[in-house]
Parts: structure tokens; sequence; C-alpha cells
């Protein structure tokens, strides 16, 4: 079983999206979802996927590399 841990994120970059506290998470040219300064939970980040909710973390960093791989996992499987 992997851990998360080795699971590595392909390179990303992080573009601000429809104002503070909000980014667009690019894979190459593919958005592959969106961080966000969470409301519901202060200090967190909010980590949505084109078409769901995919967590919280304490870091963007982290949040945006969980896209970037998720979007990564999709090319692979042909999504």
């Amino acid at each position: 079983m992997r851990t998360a841990g080795a699971i590595e994120a392909p390179s990303y970059t992080r573009r601000e999206d429809s104002g503070p506290g909000r980014f667009a998470v690019l894979v190459g040219r593919d958005v592959a979802g969106h961080v966000s300064l969470c409301s519901e939970h202060p200090g967190t980040w909010r980590v949505d996927g084109l078409t769901r909710f995919m967590g919280r973390t304490y870091h963007r960093e982290e949040a945006a590399a969980r896209l970037a791989a998720w979007q990564n996992a999709r090319d692979d499987a042909g999504l």
C-alpha cells in the first residue's frame, strides 16, 4: 500500500483567482482545482477539485500539491 508521502505531485503553478485568498492550481495549462482560505475553519485552506470538495489542510502548498497529484492521477487513468 502506498502512503501519501510516496505520491509525488507533478510540477504546478498557482495564480490568484477571483480575489485574495483564492488560487487556481494549474498543471500545465489545465486547471486542477482551487485552493482558498476556509471561512468555516479559520487557519485552514479548503481544497476544491473541479467537481468535488477534497478536504482541508493547514498549508496552502500542501493543498496545491494534492490537487496537482489528483490531476496527474486522473490523466494517467484516462478520465
